[in-house]
């Protein structure tokens, strides 16, 4: 698997165990591009755990976009590379 693919693989499961270690924390994704899907959900997961000042209603569409990458694209992502 690529770095990038092993840093989303930590970042999932961090979420999906609803705990942030040090490690996957200090972690940092590739630069942000259109033809990097998978940076792009990465990004999406750091931003939902990570501290921000966004309102109410933004922060009901992050938890909405950071359920689908959890839930639906990263799995599919590691079935198709497997």
């Amino acid at each position: 698997m690529s770095t990038d693919s092993v840093v989303a693989w930590k970042y999932l499961h961090a979420v999906v165990k609803g705990k942030l270690d040090h490690e996957v924390a200090a972690l940092k994704c590739g630069q942000l591009s259109h033809s990097k899907w998978l940076i792009c959900g990465m990004r999406r997961l750091l931003l939902y755990v990570s501290k921000h000042d966004l309102g109410p209603e933004d922060t009901g569409v992050l938890k909405l976009l950071a359920t689908w990458v959890t839930q639906v694209y990263l799995p599919m992502f590691y079935e198709i590379i497997r």
